[in-house]
């Protein structure tokens, strides 16, 4: 029994894990999200068409790349509503009465209380250890799946990153390339000449 209360005990510490492990990715995509929006805020696009268009391809797919990863995080995040929810083990006072009605079930059947009492405790056990096998093998599929789609999300995450990289490269031949525009000035004197 040790074993599985073990097990119980290791897929509620992964799930506190997981919900820590949200904030990271959040981060990212804050950050990369920031990115996109100053090269794109900063690019001159009439300069050169042709880097233009490789710029917005770049830029495109970090996007892209960054709606999947916050679905994928959403997916994570939902999961616990939309598949189901973690399960525990009962409260302390729903284990004391299954244990009076199981007691009283057996000297119902004309055991002795001390009887009644051992074959109770031995009922508690299988209770205890059927629950833990339940409640460790729901919690280890949710966990499972929100630590696949917490995966995807990071890979995501990576892809987008790789993108806009590669897109700052194009950003900074714009950025040393581009042409002031010089304002014309026009001086008007409208003072009449003597």
């Amino acid at each position: 029994m040790e074993t599985y209360k073990e097990i119980y005990q290791k897929e509620i510490e992964r799930r506190a894990g997981l919900n820590n492990d949200l904030s990271i990715p959040i981060a990212l995509i804050s950050f990369l999200s920031t990115g996109a929006f100053f090269y794109l805020s900063n690019y001159n696009f009439s300069d050169n068409k042709a880097l233009a268009v490789i710029f917005i391809s770049l830029i495109s797919c970090g996007g892209g790349f960054l709606l999947f990863s916050i679905v994928y995080l959403l997916q994570s995040y939902l999961l616990l509503t939309k598949k189901g929810t973690y399960d525990y083990l009962a409260f302390p006072n729903e284990i004391d009465d299954y244990f009076k009605k199981v007691k009283d079930y057996y000297i119902g059947l004309g055991q002795k209380e001390a009887d009644a009492i051992q074959n109770s405790i031995i009922a508690l056990e299988e209770y205890f250890l059927a629950a833990y096998i339940r409640t460790s093998s729901k919690n280890m599929s949710i966990n499972d799946r929100r630590a696949a789609d917490l995966f995807r999300c990071k890979r995501q995450i990576l892809y987008s990153a790789i993108a806009l990289i590669i897109a700052f490269v194009p950003y900074l031949y714009n950025f040393y390339t581009k042409q002031e525009k010089i304002p014309k000035v026009q001086i008007v004197n409208n003072a009449p000449v003597q």
